[in-house]
């Protein structure tokens, strides 16, 4: 965590999407990751169905940095109603579970949804509520490193029998 003295703490929390008064660690930390080069782990938010049987999680766009230039440069003229859409990369060399993060508009790719939230996200997929995700762009952080520079949220439905982070990869910090 950074330390609220510090003068990053602010801007942290405002690429966050979040406001001093309603500041909560574990939140902030669940949408940034909050990890080092040598930890390993991550926080991460265990998704709960919300009031109106939702499925919804913050995250940062990952990968901004492996981007072509001219993608770069498409960052900075992305808004609050610029469409996004994913596309699963099954035959990414790197990563075959990488799901890309596509601008609509121009089709072109911003990044890549969090390497942790992907097996979610494709066991969501292949529910009922397949036509109910959506990825909405909340803020673009221009003055941010490249790891906080998009921040977005991922919605759907909540399928009936579905529980989220059930790979052998999380466990529940108590």
């Amino acid at each position: 965590m950074i330390p609220k003295r510090r003068p990053e703490f602010a801007a942290m929390l405002n690429w966050s999407d979040m406001h001093y008064s309603d500041y909560d660690p574990l939140e902030l930390l669940s949408i940034s990751g909050g990890e080092k080069k040598t930890d390993n782990f991550r926080i991460v938010k265990l998704p709960t169905e919300t009031v109106d049987h939702k499925y919804k999680i913050k995250f940062f766009v990952s990968g901004v940095a492996y981007l072509s230039s001219l993608a770069k440069e498409d960052i900075s003229n992305l808004n609050s109603d610029s469409a996004l859409t994913f596309d699963f990369e099954s035959d990414n060399g790197s990563d075959k579970n990488a799901v890309a993060i596509i601008k609509v508009k121009g089709n072109v790719k911003i990044g890549y949804y969090p390497k942790y939230l992907n097996e979610d996200l494709r066991a969501l997929y292949n529910t009922e509520v397949r036509d109910s995700i959506e990825v909405k762009l909340l803020k673009v952080n221009s003055d941010a490193p490249e790891q906080y520079k998009i921040l977005c949220e991922m919605t759907c439905d909540w399928p009936a029998d579905f529980y989220p982070f059930q790979s052998g990869k999380f466990s529940i910090l108590r």
